[in-house]
């Protein structure tokens, strides 16, 4: 048998923790979603049958602000899928937007005061 989407980000993730000597109990966090919402939604058929449909919306993490990611629509989907998509999207929104080398444009260029000087050699616009 195969391993699902969310067993191979489980592993992934357990590799990454375990190569930047993660904390233990933010693996743990992090090695489950924080909300799994399932629906299911009646659709009546032009033929006049009702078909209902299974979805999902999953919150892997949300301690950097609000969700994002985790919901598809696709008939061979299941819940596996869309939490092994919820945790990319908080890896990579958590890599991309904490760090000055990925957000580069939005770190203003200044110098350090010294500790005799409070005052700025540059402004944040490099004037």
């Amino acid at each position: 048998m195969s391993r699902s989407s969310w067993e191979a980000v489980v592993e992934r993730l357990a590799e990454a923790a375990n190569l930047c000597k993660l904390d233990p109990d933010v693996y743990r966090v992090l090695a489950q979603p924080a909300r799994v919402l399932e629906v299911a939604v009646p659709v009546r058929l032009d033929d006049g049958s009702v078909e209902v449909f299974t979805g999902w919306r999953v919150h892997h993490n949300t301690v950097r602000g609000p969700g994002k990611g985790g919901i598809r629509f696709h008939p061979e989907v299941d819940a596996d899928e869309v939490k092994a998509l919820a945790a990319m999207m908080t890896f990579k929104t958590a890599s991309s937007s904490g760090s000055p080398a990925a957000t580069r444009s939005r770190w203003p260029r200044c110098s350090a005061p010294t500790p005799t000087s409070r005052r700025r050699t540059s402004t944040p616009t490099g004037e």
